[in-house]
């Protein structure tokens, strides 16, 4: 029960993410020119917070190794970490981790590339998972391709 109850909580973070920091990508390509869309400080304090813990996720899972199986590539490896931190049930973790990952890496990638076109229309919201990306990619990267 405990590992199902782990597992919707999962879910749901990485759920209210995709949601919170799409819908905010979304809204700085839409907003006028100069003008960035702006949200209450609880929200946005709310937001930060699962941005972190995504990201975080996403961090120690990639920095958590398995042992390596016999004729296994250091990717193939790597990517079976994806779902070694989730305290979930063994069947959901790499559908999981893999989620993250990809959720995490996607809009990662998007609020940085909102920020290189729209600089003036940028939210504090996707500043922040921009910056926050940046700032984990190198050592993220760099644990998913050590062996």
């Amino acid at each position: 029960m405990i590992e199902w109850l782990s597992a919707a909580i999962a879910a749901a973070a990485i759920v209210a993410f995709a949601v919170i920091f799409t819908l905010g990508v979304i809204q700085v390509w839409s907003a006028p020119s100069g003008t960035p869309p702006r949200y209450d400080e609880p929200f946005l304090g709310f937001a930060t917070a699962i941005g972190a813990f995504v990201g975080g996720v996403v961090a120690v899972a990639f920095g958590v190794k398995p042992p390596p199986l016999p004729n296994q590539t250091i990717l193939a490896r790597n990517l079976s970490s994806l779902g070694a931190v989730p305290s979930v049930r063994d069947e959901l973790r790499p559908a999981l981790g893999a989620v993250y990952a990809i959720v995490y890496v996607a809009l990662g990638l998007a609020a940085i590339a909102t920020l290189l076109v729209h600089p003036h229309e940028l939210s504090d919201l996707v500043k922040n998972l921009a910056t926050t990306f940046l700032g984990l990619a190198l050592p993220i990267a760099g644990a998913f391709f050590s062996s």
